[in-house]
């Protein structure tokens, strides 16, 4: 019937908050770790300058045209994306190590991984997705609120699916993003009211 909780989604976790650079051309390395949070492509670009040093030395701006990302990096200015957790693919680069000079994006930034809440429920299987049959109760878009507003969905009218089971033990519920993936909600509460009628 409704779902609600405040939007906590992270598009910068500690799977994908590092970012290593050289100032030397490549011979020294160093590392930073990008705090988790919600970030804009403009708030990535100025944590990055504040936080290596590199103000006047690089830049990370959207091309809005072609949906992806122009870096520009001052002289012996090295950027590796080649390590593990990195931030290459949310701002649409390879895995590969790019040098002074403009180097644009091969991939569309990612900086909205989570475009679908989809709400599970192994008590029915009525929904289609992509052509297979699912235990989906109810889909929305996962960017109707900003980050710390409350998300609250109503199903009107209320959508009633066939229960898969005769038995009623328990029920388990799983919030998952277009890709099937558990959504983090950085430990918000998560309300949801569900309406269970007989035929």
């Amino acid at each position: 019937m409704w779902f609600s909780s405040y939007n906590t989604i992270y598009n910068i976790t500690k799977e994908n908050n590092v970012f290593n650079f050289s100032k030397d051309g490549g011979r020294t390395l160093n590392s930073i770790l990008i705090n988790p949070g919600a970030y804009e492509l403009k708030e990535i670009d100025s944590e990055i300058k504040n936080r290596t040093g590199l103000k006047e030395s690089i830049s990370i701006q959207p091309q809005i045209s072609t949906g992806k990302v122009i870096m520009t990096l001052g002289e012996n200015v090295v950027i590796d994306f080649t390590k593990e957790n990195s931030l290459s693919k949310l701002l649409g680069f390879e895995k590969k190590v790019y040098k002074d000079g403009i180097n644009k994006s091969e991939n569309f930034a990612n900086i909205t991984n989570i475009t679908d809440i989809n709400i599970e429920c192994d008590l029915v299987n009525g929904h289609y997705s992509n052509g297979n049959l699912d235990n989906i109760l109810y889909s929305f878009p996962a960017n109707t609120v900003p980050l710390g507003y409350k998300f609250i969905e109503r199903m009107n009218p209320p959508n009633y699916l066939p229960i898969s089971r005769k038995t009623i033990s328990d029920i388990h519920i799983r919030i998952v993003d277009q890709d099937g993936k558990i959504i983090n909600f950085n430990g918000e509460k998560i309300n949801l009211y569900l309406h269970l009628k007989q035929v």
